[in-house]
């Protein structure tokens, strides 16, 4: 699967994107796509294409973070999916001394290719900072942001490096939880549902106790319930399997 989608970085790809670039900022778009595809790139998997797009990236446009950044959340309004998360790496790669910049950028690239692997790195830099900035975005208009509110900070997110300070003590996830526990997009539910069950790998009877608070108060904490609790269903704990309404 991670192969396939790294083939999804081709040289149309490249191109699109230089050109992109070229209608905004003078730049080098065939030196951009000989650094590119020079560097053995046909043995680099998913992560690694990724990060070499952005590292690429940051060589051939403004050495200045934020003027760089203004020229790339201007071109990335087209560019969405998956296979445009380099935009968000370059955020990962050169951002963390801009706390400001970087968290305008990632609001802008998450609607075009999701930024809950970029933020992780400003989680472990500045977690009280950073949890603020996302549950300012768990309150959100844009599901896109409400989302990232709440993916961001999955102590077990899959594709990306565990945040063991999540899995050891999960209270910090909490504010942001409550606070979309009955959004209204299913897309938002889903995150939710998601980090409640990272978190019950590591602490079921947290995640229990909240399911059992949750549970009956809206359709929508309802669903949510049900999909957190599909780990603990499928190790039959009996105080979930009661809850919702199975034989014990």
């Amino acid at each position: 699967m991670a192969q396939k989608l790294a083939e999804l970085y081709s040289p149309e790809l490249i191109k699109k994107l230089a050109l992109a670039i070229g209608q905004l900022h003078p730049f080098d778009a065939e030196g951009f796509y000989q650094k590119i595809f020079a560097m053995d790139w046909p043995n680099k998997g998913l992560k690694q294409r990724i990060q070499h797009v952005a590292v690429c990236l940051h060589a051939f446009l403004p050495a200045d973070y934020a003027h760089s950044l203004q020229i790339l959340t201007a071109v990335a309004p087209p560019f969405k999916n998956f296979n445009y998360l380099f935009f968000c790496d370059f955020v990962e790669r050169y951002g963390l001394d801009d706390f400001e910049a970087s968290m305008q950028a990632l609001a802008v690239f998450t609607q075009y290719a999701s930024a809950e692997f970029a933020i992780r790195a400003f989680i472990r830099l500045d977690e009280a900072r950073t949890m603020q900035q996302l549950f300012q975005w768990s309150q959100s208009d844009n599901h896109h942001l409400r989302r990232l509110s709440s993916e961001a900070c999955r102590p077990r997110l899959p594709w990306a490096s565990q945040l063991q300070r999540f899995r050891r003590n999960p209270q910090p996830i909490l504010p942001i939880l409550t606070q979309l526990k009955n959004d209204p997009s299913r897309y938002v539910q889903k995150s939710v549902a998601n980090n409640l069950n990272d978190i019950s790998k590591d602490h079921l009877q947290w995640v229990v106790d909240l399911a059992q608070q949750w549970h009956g108060q809206t359709p929508i904490t309802d669903w949510i319930v049900r999909h957190a609790c599909r780990t603990l269903l499928k190790q039959a704990e009996p105080q979930t399997r009661a809850l919702l309404g199975f034989s014990i």
